[in-house]
């Protein structure tokens, strides 16, 4: 999986070099994200997700994040950044997962040290393995029910 490790690696260096957001490039920004500083998402239920992110210039947790994906990179697991920011996600805000989802909304994201974490709904309304729902929507209220708390 090395063009993915180097996507994953790359993602982290520029932002931690540079600042400012990183998306998927599937992503569709539904409304304004300005204000939404130093955040992750989760990508599913109690999972954070490396496909959206933003973070300041030099922020300590995107040190923390390259380091930890070093020490623990394996070439074989396709996740392996992914897994990275998850696990250093969770020592950083010193929570149990499965408590993110149920103390979190999109107007009021979890609090971690210097940075906050999404929920699912915010960023990530219809998870990937799911994407065929999209084209099943049979009328806008539909639509606008499944993203009213989304920004992309």
């Amino acid at each position: 999986w090395p063009a993915v490790h180097m996507g994953d690696m790359l993602r982290l260096g520029v932002l931690w070099k540079m600042g400012g957001l990183y998306s998927d490039s599937d992503t569709i920004c539904m409304r304004s994200v300005e204000g939404i500083t130093n955040m992750v998402a989760l990508g599913r239920p109690g999972h954070v997700n490396n496909h959206i992110m933003h973070f300041d210039k030099h922020h300590p947790f995107l040190d923390i994040c390259m380091k930890s994906y070093a020490k623990s990179y394996k070439a074989t697991c396709y996740l392996s950044g992914v897994k990275a920011l998850h696990s250093m996600t969770q020592q950083s805000c010193n929570i149990d997962v499965d408590k993110w989802e149920k103390n979190i909304t999109a107007s009021q994201p979890y609090p971690c040290p210097g940075f906050k974490v999404y929920p699912q709904k915010a960023f990530n309304p219809i998870p990937y393995k799911e994407g065929a729902q999209l084209f099943k929507l049979g009328k806008k209220d539909d639509f606008d029910k499944m993203f009213k708390e989304s920004y992309v």
